[in-house]
């Protein structure tokens, strides 16, 4: 199984069985407002009993944190850790663990802070969310003991806490004596509920909170940078004598909304399965500006639970129905926020260049197939035919024909004159079936599309699909991805993207989410009913429904790529889409033989098909468990009484409980109720070999393998696996797992989320839709969690049960599921069965460095065994996420290439900063290559970046990336991931960027405190995971001679585009204008130059831009700031200098360095005095000694012959522009980066 963090319930579930209606009246003694509703269920749904329901939702006192990470708060924390724990002793600790409390990882973590490899990064939050390894249940406790954590972090959390305090202490409490606490916090900025936002922090109130623990702070800033302002605090502890200020604070503290109160489960009982809400929810009283918004969600939700098909509420009565279709209407449909989508496809378009490429592979065909456009067009829509006119017309390949099939005569001759276009016009709508039938039988065409005016296609769209058509003779339909065009300020705008599934036949009897890009060949369209040929959607879906009929899944063909647009003046009328699809799906599954009734689904446009159980067979329910009172009572008690399926056993499988609570219990319930087995398993916890063992000892016909933590909701729901189990193309069927709180935990696996195998949907609203509805429409995925898996006995066998070698705790189900798939079966998942799920409750206490060693075997074997289907899920679609589990856009991995198509080179690139170092070395070449064509690539956040990450395996796969420059590839968080390439990606060339001597830093570089002193061997390491190594000079090359076999030695140029012409003043001055520019880390170079700059001051102008050491200021006319990068040229420029100079101190370092200082004086035109060092050799330049008579005297040479410089300095620029611009040495750096093999099927 998936592992998962369960989080308490923010949300109770309030549920009294009363033997009488009661009135509307006021419970005594509450303090809050609570509504009762008479609400009378049918016998099937409570077991005959009359039943009055309080609907009352109880928030629960939560800490929330504000998920933008942003760029201040990094940076503090990085200089926490630069100052207090590089290089310390803490440091040098064989184990260090550090705790981020409310660490959710978002939008941004700072564990890529805390990532050297004897690091254990451990984060706690109230929810569970990426990067969150403990959850906690009283926001106010951390679950570890005293004393066991050698640094505590925590920023922008204590804001949202209403007793900061509180967790303070605890963060105090769980510090090893002498141990580090960084704290971050904001003084300033909006406010920003969550739902909270109490504080705002000042210096004082660090030194209050020391105080009040008996810890030392240390350390406090303030950042300055709007809008937060970030406090910044640096605590000790002092031993272990800690004011226990918890214990201080009211034992009966209660927070400001009142926790939730849970009935205790009755024997036998049933249960009604919904909450209830009390006025702060009704009103929105108390919830800032969504109040309006969470009470509508939740009343939808609780009765989405109560209600079989919620738009038909006949199981609700009629004011309950009322006031949910009030809050249906009220809330509109989830949608994620695909804000930045118009900017996406602007960069996704496909160029002249991979159009020209599609092109050149179709005309190698010898015959093309041919797509037959059918446009129905009433008078009423004739101004949208123009857009779609011009869209065929800018087709790159002219495989088509158009036909406009209309209720008036044509307006234009061209119909009459070319080939490829024909008029029809009907004197009826009631003829339209028959003409299209007719116009297909006379159409040359192998393929057709059918549907209305307004429709545009992407340039690239006929010929991709005939590419693709061609490559797989076994499809009979096809569809593409879609979104809409419409108007935004006159100018066409595109949203409401969707980025469909591969072939998904649950789906698709659930929505008819093919669309309207869907391609029907003639095999299939001459099998369609004339009732069927109706323009559009509905075709669509008719015609796809008979493809999986007549041809099998392997004929509907899917083009994951965004070349088809619907427009936004002609939306769909999912009501009648529904009414109309009703009988189809119907049709369909009476063809099949598939005893189902068919309802409109929750979402407009949808279905719900109610398979019938056309027999009972024996399942055997398997629950592992171990101890944990609290779980296993709560899921058999409300197994046995809220299942009305007749024909189940039960079996439990006790790995060595030893609570005595435990062990009574059990006993009790084997001998009350016969169902009810206890099998001991004596044996190490082993999740797969449990359910093994227990599958062996079953009698069931079924399997259902279920978690402790888990608790029944409704009656109907094993009786609503079974009957979908029964279908012969089924292999397993799970469902919905939902946290206490109501919020999705588990919606379906994709392959290949998170680097791995992850749940889709997690934190969803129970009553939202989804995207594309999914997470309220049945559908096939390549797996489900065995938290609640249905599986044929014989089946489950067949494949070899649950792998307990490789997968013995975590992945079994996604591999199970991944073994049926081979085997043709289909993996159903169906969010009418919902169950609550804590989580992985019983694994919760043993977050240690074993633990998480044992996860990342289980992880690299699911990777390694299962590879090519984590690349692609068919679920799934390739421009979505691997990194987010809600269906987001994949804006991290953003390539913007065609895998299939692309005849260049892919690289994907991670410069180490944003500044000079990470451009000419990556961002300069990587871009120059990708401008003139002669790669595609991926530039990654740089190594500074807070939003840094190093690709995981699957997703360089996916993008099918063939390079991967990693530049300065030896830091901690890194080095391990270039590990696990050398075994997951065997074919991706890596290629190690170095442009400076690392390991040969002179003392007072300011960098030897970040490299660390076993620099050497982490770069030995990095280059032992890399392929080649690409380096600046020839002496740092001969030093990694032996380290790795290919070098190449790339000097740095400059971009054309950055450098030439900048506009250089010239201006007429007092005195000449000597100056540097340069980086901090010169100190020691310039250091050569205090005795020149004050021999000749009075007889020039020192400038110095970036570093200038203090000691010279008194000298120097004008010192500027640095700037960034792309700024500096410009702003060198602008110091206007007469000579510039460039001291370098004699050493190893210095000496394998590059000659950049001098290209970029050169190209503005300056004079140059250097020292004379090997990096500077060979250049029109003054080269001198390092010593100060020489530099005065060269400097004096120069300021006294202006003529004679300003001609050395025309004589530097023109040597630069005609060697050492970028643009001329392309090739060069094409044949560094790239494989000799690919270098020679590359078409550059």
């Amino acid at each position: 199984m998936i592992s998962s963090w369960h989080y308490e319930s923010s949300i109770s579930l309030a549920v009294f069985r009363l033997p009488c209606r009661l009135a509307q009246r006021q419970p005594q003694n509450s303090t809050n407002a609570f509504i009762p509703l008479d609400l009378r269920l049918p016998s099937s749904a409570l077991d005959s009993c009359r039943t009055t329901i309080f609907l009352s939702i109880t928030l629960k006192y939560r800490t929330w944190k504000f998920y933008i990470m942003h760029t201040s708060s990094m940076e503090n924390m990085q200089k926490c850790y630069l100052k207090y724990i590089n290089a310390s002793d803490i440091e040098k600790q064989k184990q260090v663990v550090v705790l981020d409390v409310g660490g959710i990882d978002i939008n941004g973590s700072y564990k890529s802070i805390f990532g050297k490899k004897n690091f254990i990064y451990l984060s706690t939050d109230i929810q569970e969310g990426h990067g969150v390894s403990i959850v906690i249940k009283d926001p106010n406790k951390i679950p570890l003991d005293d004393a066991s954590i050698d640094i505590v972090i925590s920023g922008q959390t204590f804001e949202h806490c209403e007793f900061f305090w509180m967790i303070f202490t605890e963060m105090v409490r769980v510090l090893k004596p002498d141990g580090f606490i960084f704290l971050i916090a904001p003084s300033a900025g909006p406010i920003h509920r969550y739902p909270v936002d109490c504080y705002r922090f000042y210096p004082d109130a660090y030194h209050a909170l020391a105080k009040y623990t008996n810890c030392k702070l240390i350390d406090t800033w303030l950042d300055d940078r709007e809008p937060w302002r970030d406090l910044v605090g640096v605590f000790q502890r002092h031993g272990i004598d800690v004011l226990k200020a918890a214990d201080e604070s009211p034992s009966d503290y209660k927070p400001s909304l009142p926790y939730p109160s849970h009935p205790p489960l009755k024997e036998r009982e049933s249960y009604a399965t919904i909450s209830c809400l009390v006025p702060p929810l009704l009103s929105g009283e108390g919830l800032g500006g969504a109040g309006e918004r969470l009470r509508f969600d939740y009343l939808r939700d609780y009765l989405r639970l109560l209600a079989d098909a919620p738009n038909e509420p006949a199981h609700i009565p009629d004011d309950l129905a009322a006031l949910f279709r009030t809050c249906v209407a009220a809330t509109p449909p989830a949608e994620q926020d695909y804000s930045n989508y118009n900017a996406w496809l602007q960069r996704h378009r496909w160029d002249d260049l991979a159009c020209r490429h599609l092109l050149e592979l179709t005309q190698h065909q010898a015959t093309l197939p041919l797509i037959h456009w059918l446009i129905v067009l009433p008078a009423s829509q004739s101004a949208l035919l123009g857009s779609t006119l011009i869209s065929l017309a800018q087709q790159t390949l002219a495989a088509w024909r158009l036909t406009v099939i209309a209720d008036f005569a044509c307006p234009s001759p061209e119909f009459a004159q070319m080939d490829e276009l024909s008029w029809i016009r009907l004197n009826s709508w009631e003829e339209l079936s028959n003409a299209l039938a007719d116009q297909a039988r006379q159409s040359p065409a192998e393929w057709f599309w059918c549907g209305y005016p307004g429709i545009q296609l992407e340039p690239v769209f006929i010929n991709l699909a005939v590419e693709l058509i061609s490559r797989h003779p076994e499809w009979r339909f096809v569809y593409t991805d879609e979104d809409v065009v419409g108007q935004r300020l006159d100018q066409e705008y595109w949203s409401r993207p969707q980025f469909k599934p591969d072939a998904n036949l649950d789906l698709l009897r659930s929505s008819g989410y093919i669309g309207h890009a869907s391609l029907v060949h003639r095999e299939l369209w001459e099998s369609l009913p004339s009732v069927e040929l109706r323009p559009g959607l509905l075709l669509n879906y008719a015609a796809a429904l008979r493809c999986f009929e007549q041809f099998g899944e392997a004929a509907v063909g899917h083009i994951d790529e965004m070349v088809f647009h619907q427009p936004e003046t002609a939306p769909v009328d999912w009501p009648a889409f529904a009414r109309d699809a009703l009988p189809l799906l119907s049709g369909h599954l009476q063809r099949q033989n598939l005893a189902a009734t068919v309802n409109a689904g929750s979402l407009p446009g949808t279905f719900r098909v109610n398979y019938r159980l056309t027999q009972t067979p024996l399942v055997s329910i398997i629950i592992p468990t171990r101890n944990r009172l609290d779980l296993i009572q709560s899921c058999l008690d409300s197994l046995l009484a809220r299942t009305r399926y007749p024909h189940f056993e039960v079996l439990i499988v006790d790995n060595r409980s030893d609570e005595p609570a435990v062990l009574d219990y059990l006993q009790q319930q084997t001998r009350q109720d016969a169902r009810v087995r206890v099998i001991p398993y004596p044996d190490e916890y082993n999740y797969s070999a449990i359910n093994n063992h227990a599958a062996q000892l079953a009698q069931g016909e079924f399997l259902l393998l279920l978690n402790n933590d888990t608790v029944i909701l409704r009656d109907d729901w094993l009786a609503t696996l079974v009957a979908i189990g029964l279908r012969p193309d089924v292999g397993a069927v799970g469902g919905r797992l939902i946290y206490p709180d109501h919020s999705v935990q588990h919606a379906g696996i994709i392959v290949g989320l998170g680097g791995v195998a992850d749940h889709i949907g997690v934190g969803l609203p129970l009553g939202k839709s989804g995207y594309m509805g999914r997470a309220q429409l049945n559908q096939n995925f390549s797996a489900a969690t065995a938290a609640c898996l249905l599986v044929r006995r014989q089946v489950f066998f067949e494949v070899g049960g649950l792998d307990e070698r490789d997968f013995a705790v975590l992945f079994n189900d996604v591999d199970f599921c991944l073994k049926l798939g081979t085997r043709g079966y289909r993996i159903v998942w169906s969010p009418s069965v919902t169950l609550i799920h804590h989580g992985s409750s019983t694994l919760q206490s043993e977050v240690d460095i074993q633990r998480l060693a044992h996860t990342r075997r289980e992880q690299f074997a699911l990777i390694e065994k299962w590879r090519a289907r984590l690349i692609h899920d068919p679920a799934y679609n390739r421009h979505l996420s691997l990194r987010h589990r809600n269906w987001r856009l994949d804006e991290a991995m953003d390539a913007l290439w065609h895998p299939e198509f692309d005849p260049l080179s892919r690289v994907v690139a991670l410069p180490c900063d944003d500044a000079g170092v990470g451009h000419y070395r990556v961002s300069g070449p990587i871009g120059e290559l990708t401008r003139h064509a002669r790669i595609r690539s991926l530039l990654l956040p740089d190594g500074q970046s807070p939003r840094r990450f190093m690709p995981e395996p699957i997703e360089l796969s996916r993008i099918k990336a063939q390079v991967l420059l990693l530049q300065n590839a030896f830091t901690d968080w890194q080095l391990p991931a270039l590990k696990v390439y050398a075994q997951l990606n065997p074919d991706l060339f890596k290629v190690f960027g170095l442009d400076d001597l690392v390991f040969a830093l002179p003392a007072n570089h300011p960098a030897r405190q970040y490299l660390g002193k076993d620099i050497k061997t982490r770069l030995r390491q990095g280059l032992a995971g890399c392929d080649r190594a690409v380096v600046t000079s020839e002496p740092i090359a001969e030093a990694l001679r032996g380290l790795i076999a290919d070098i190449r030695v790339m000097p740095n140029y400059l971009e054309r585009s950055r450098w030439a012409g900048l506009h250089v003043p010239r201006q007429e001055h007092r005195k000449p204008r000597v100056g540097w520019a340069g980086g901090i880390h010169h100190a020691g170079d310039l250091a050569l130059l205090q005795p020149v700059i004050e021999a000749t001051a009075a007889e020039v102008d020192w400038v110095f831009m970036g570093l200038c050491l203090d000691a010279a200021r008194p000298w120097v006319a004008e010192v500027h700031p640095g700037t960034p990068f792309d700024a500096y040229p410009a702003a060198l420029a602008a110091l206007d200098l007469d000579l510039a100079v460039a001291p370098l101190e004699h050493h190893r370092f210095n000496r394998a360095k590059s000659n950049l200082r001098l290209l970029e004086y050169g190209v503005l035109g300056w004079p140059v005095v250097c020292t004379d060092i090997l990096p500077y050799q060979n250049a029109p330049v003054t080269r001198t000694p390092n010593n100060p008579d020489a530099w005065i005297k060269a400097i004096r040479e120069h300021i006294h012959n202006p003529e004679a410089s300003i001609a050395m300095g025309a004589e530097l620029q023109t040597w630069v522009l005609t060697h050492w611009m970028l643009d001329q040495h392309l090739d060069d750096w094409l044949n560094a980066l790239l494989p000799e093999a690919t270098l020679m099927r590359n078409p550059t």
